[in-house]
């Protein structure tokens, strides 16, 4: 757990805005006007306090209460606009100054503590950092930023009173009239956002007997995937981090989640998309597995959308990678891997189930020659790969400019031969405290050691040129100019014990002459290097390559 400085920021900045506590000294002098400078302390911290009560309760349990009650956002938001014009006609008549003096500090209850601090604004928009917080660090980032608004609030208001004395009885009249006008204006905007939210379906909620979970599906709305409500009138959540529309989900650069909507309604011209699931597996070959497979899945729900199989007749090893959706609102991967199990254990298999749309963590490698990263960054920030990069991990600090410029961790890691054994412990800490779930060598000039490989296996990809065994050593495209090779290449494969050897997922070439230069040879390899390792890191992040002993399957 780590306290979320961003979250914090942001949701800070957002209540300060929302509150304005500057904007709302005329309205706090003209409530407490006739009262006296303790009675006015005690109103500014009663006012907080009650704002601080509502909010935090509405963060924590709102959404709940609103369900409960069948309530939408947009009507909650009408009610305090009504009610915040009856106390701003009174202010514009003279009508509050004989109730104000009869109710005391009470006015710090209704309307200062709400709904004018503790409005529909500030309600929603606590309710929805909650939403974005994603662990207690998140939380607690929520609650700070919403104490330390409200702190500035109280400090505001109880600083108010020099002011008060200032602009003496003829003052406060007239900064009362104006505080009226400022009021009815936040009232009456706040009721036709209401009037607003509710002509465009927003207003809408669903029954009370209606216990399931409030989240449909997801949807594709201007190239974003966002999360549809099962009712109208609930908020549309927030959009999941990164992710984008195309072909089937994808992951691109958004380091946070962000709101789709701040109020209720569903977005125009949403497209409900299934939850789709990926199932791969191997086993020793024997009758029966494929309709096994297939009627579990069709008995419980689930839609095929792709299937592929093969059978290695050398190894009498079968493998099979289906894609199937479920309905709206139908069981998540846990679920359906609990379901699966006993069917993998009868084959023998080795299998996992895993949501098509979670991206791969992935912890990239590199030392000084920056193409590969560079394209996978861009891949990344362009939502062509579906995976998440937590961090880089360089044993220079060359690339460091360009991976502060993605906004991803750079890790230095110096790699010498007496320090290599604390430098890959601190390399395991990293994978564990970023649960990587893929390493990439993006031409990472060290060579892991056998326990690492062994602790990390298939799940690390290197990419090297195609030269191997012929031009070993430095400058392997010099090497490969003196002898004057017509084809240039690249592997991209799994790393093992055996140096350079492990199992290949992906290889390409590329035609040269004798008309290019040394240099020329090397651009053309960093090309190919660069797509072939994007190929074989995109299928792996879409669970499309098996291990086959010292061979791969990959169904591309």
């Amino acid at each position: 757990m780590s306290f979320d400085l961003t979250l914090f920021t942001s949701t800070f900045v957002t209540l300060l805005v929302i509150l304005d506590p500057p904007g709302a000294i005329p309205i706090f002098l003209a409530l407490t006007g006739p009262l006296s400078a303790k009675q006015k302390a005690a109103a500014a911290r009663r006012a907080s306090l009650v704002a601080l009560g509502v909010i935090a309760s509405f963060a924590l349990f709102g959404q709940r209460i609103l369900d409960y009650l069948h309530i939408s956002l947009p009507a909650l938001q009408g009610a305090g606009g009504l009610l915040l014009l009856i106390v701003a006609l009174q202010l514009l008549t003279g009508s509050e100054s004989e109730q104000m003096a009869d109710a005391g500090v009470n006015v710090a209850l209704v309307p200062l503590g709400t709904p004018l601090l503790a409005g529909p604004g500030a309600i929603v928009a606590t309710m929805l950092a909650v939403q974005g917080a994603d662990d207690l660090g998140g939380y607690l980032a929520v609650g700070l930023a919403l104490v330390t608004a409200l702190l500035v609030v109280y400090l505001v208001f109880r600083f108010a009173s020099p002011l008060a004395r200032l602009l003496k009885d003829s003052g406060i009249v007239l900064l009362t009239r104006i505080a009226g006008l400022l009021l009815s204006a936040i009232a009456v905007q706040m009721i036709a956002d209401s009037v607003i939210a509710f002509a465009n379906g927003g207003g809408a909620t669903c029954g009370r007997a209606d216990r399931r979970p409030s989240l449909v599906g997801w949807g594709r709305h201007e190239g974003w995937l966002v999360a549809v409500p099962r009712c109208p009138g609930r908020p549309l959540g927030i959009l999941r981090p990164g992710v984008r529309a195309g072909p089937g989900p994808r992951l691109g650069p958004v380091a946070s989640p962000r709101v789709v909507a701040t109020y209720g309604g569903v977005v125009p011209d949403t497209t409900v998309v299934p939850t789709e699931n990926v199932l791969i597996l191997s086993c020793p070959d024997q009758r029966g597995i494929v309709a096994t497979v297939t009627a579990l899945l069709f008995e419980n729900g689930a839609n095929i959308e792709e299937s592929q199989q093969f059978l290695d007749a050398r190894t009498d090893q079968f493998f099979m990678r289906i894609r199937f959706s479920v309905e709206i609102g139908g069981a998540g991967a846990p679920w359906w891997r609990e379901l699966f199990a006993p069917v993998a254990t009868t084959y023998g298999m080795d299998w996992s189930i895993r949501d098509a749309a979670t991206p791969y963590r992935a912890l990239v490698m590199v030392s000084r020659f920056g193409h590969c990263l560079n394209d996978l960054l861009f891949r990344w920030r362009s939502g062509a790969l579906n995976m998440d990069i937590p961090a880089v991990v360089s044993n220079h600090r060359d690339l460091e400019p360009l991976v502060a410029s993605y906004g991803i961790p750079f890790h230095h890691v110096p790699v010498t031969a007496d320090t290599k054994p604390q430098a890959e412990e601190v390399l395991r800490r990293i994978v564990g405290e970023h649960d990587v779930d893929l390493v990439v060598l993006a031409r990472y000039m060290q060579v892991l050691s056998d326990d690492l490989t062994r602790d990390l296996s298939g799940r690390v990809i290197n990419i090297h040129h195609s030269f191997l065994p012929s031009f070993k050593g430095a400058k392997p495209y010099h090497q490969a100019f003196a002898r004057g090779v017509k084809r240039v290449g690249a592997t991209a494969h799994y790393v093992t014990a055996d140096l350079d050897e492990g199992p290949i997922i992906e290889q390409d070439v590329v035609r040269v002459d004798h008309r290019m230069t040394p240099d020329d040879l090397v651009r053309a390899g960093e090309e190919v290097e660069s797509r072939v390792l994007a190929r074989a890191v995109r299928w792996h992040c879409e669970s499309r390559v098996l291990l086959n002993g010292d061979r791969t399957v990959v169904f591309s």
